[in-house]
């Protein structure tokens, strides 16, 4: 299926997923269909896919199931609304000490305020996602690629640029997908 995804025929990557999921409806199969029925407009197959995904995380159901749901608000561009549903369930993932979910939270909030046109937002919660991923990760970026876009965007151009080349500084030292942050970040 994901390979028929690669060559772009996502029909036959939904065929094959579905019938993955025949095998072991535990298999990620759900949430790649959620994502393709959330890109096609079709809320309510992403919604019943995001949800057999979220039942099939064990501990972590309840927060895939929480957080699911704002996927589909994005989409339909219910921008305000999202970003309330993601700040009502950042204290619950910042009192379970869950990083990842935390770190989806800044990523989402930080493209939702971008959207928004409130850059100020956008930056704050770019800063908040760079000092939880040094806290967690040894990305030599630690999130600097979305301080760095969001600083630009907040017409600071000069601290973004240092952050910038201070990234180019560290390349050769970065793995693969440091290197891919970093270039993505300078366009």
């Amino acid at each position: 299926a994901d390979i028929y995804l690669m060559l772009n025929e996502t029909d036959s990557a939904i065929a094959w997923w579905k019938k993955a999921l025949k095998f072991r409806s535990d298999f990620q199969s759900s949430m790649k269909l959620g994502f393709q029925y959330l890109i096609r407009d079709d809320y309510s197959n992403a919604e019943k896919y995001f949800l057999q995904y979220a039942s099939a995380r064990g501990e972590e159901q309840k927060l895939y199931a929480e957080i699911m749901p704002a996927l589909i608000t994005m989409r339909q561009g219910k921008m305000n609304q999202a970003v309330r549903r993601i700040l009502e369930l950042m204290p619950i993932h910042a009192s379970q000490k869950n990083s990842d979910f935390l770190l989806y939270d800044y990523a989402n909030l930080i493209f939702l305020y971008d959207e928004l046109g409130d850059y100020n937002s956008a930056e704050k919660f770019a800063r908040m996602n760079s000092s939880e991923r040094k806290k967690y990760s040894g990305d030599r970026i630690a999130g600097g690629d979305l301080l760095a876009y969001a600083l630009q965007k907040n017409g600071k151009q000069d601290l973004s640029s240092a952050l910038i080349n201070d990234h180019r500084k560290n390349y050769n030292r970065m793995g693969p997908e440091e290197r891919a942050n970093a270039d993505y970040t300078e366009g």
